[in-house]
């Protein structure tokens, strides 16, 4: 996998209506050498708010300095994740890369998550608390939001262990919330943070960690 690929990338836009719509993926070589036979796709992490349409483009040549747009058809109903996966030849070797995720956002979402982790790390020691904290950035005006906390133990059980309601937020607002549980396993964990509208979900994150002696 190559860690700094030879391009520079954008997706646009970063907000849609619901619907059927086109994105677009710029890629512009910024190496200096063509590089070939450049497959590019773009996947959703949640196909079921936003998935694609069609599987990406081709470019068969990219040269230094050029710059290329790939259109890609999504169906779209509430905001997602997204990450590009291209694949390349350059100067006779095959190469891939995965983008950073990049939010595509749903004019009807009101919020998202956007971080969630454990403020100590992910290795603790089992009966040590552990701290997690989520942050949620409003992107309309709601009064009706609920963050709910579970986790998944190394056993395989699914607890809920904290819900917030996060009160009356205004558009462009952030607000973090902090909390904390104490494990009673060894193994591994899962974390996972739930966003509400009401009854409706609107987003989700996991966050993994490691329980030791």
């Amino acid at each position: 996998m190559a860690l700094n690929p030879p391009f520079n990338y954008s997706v646009t836009p970063e907000q849609v209506e619901a619907g059927t719509r086109w994105i677009s993926i710029h890629l512009k070589n910024t190496g200096r050498q063509p590089m070939m036979n450049m497959d590019v796709r773009m996947i959703s992490t949640d196909p079921l708010r936003i998935r694609s349409l069609d599987r990406g483009g081709y470019i068969n040549m990219l040269n230094p300095g050029e710059e290329r747009v790939v259109p890609v058809q999504i169906e779209a109903t509430q905001g997602a994740w997204i990450y590009l996966h291209v694949e390349y030849w350059l100067e006779d070797k095959l190469y891939y890369w995965e983008s950073p995720n990049v939010w595509i956002k749903v004019r009807r979402d009101p919020a998202r998550i956007m971080t969630l982790f454990s403020t100590k790390g992910p290795q603790l020691n089992i009966d040590q608390d552990v701290p997690v904290e989520a942050t949620i950035l409003s992107d309309l005006p709601s009064d009706n939001l609920r963050l709910d906390f579970w986790i998944e133990t190394a056993s395989g059980r699914f607890e809920s262990f904290r819900t917030v309601d996060l009160g009356t937020m205004d558009a462009d607002e952030i607000k973090t919330v902090e909390t904390e549980f104490t494990p009673d396993e060894e193994g591994l964990y899962s974390i996972y943070a739930y966003l509400f509208d009401g009854n409706h979900r609107l987003d989700r994150k996991i966050e993994q960690l490691r329980i030791t002696k």
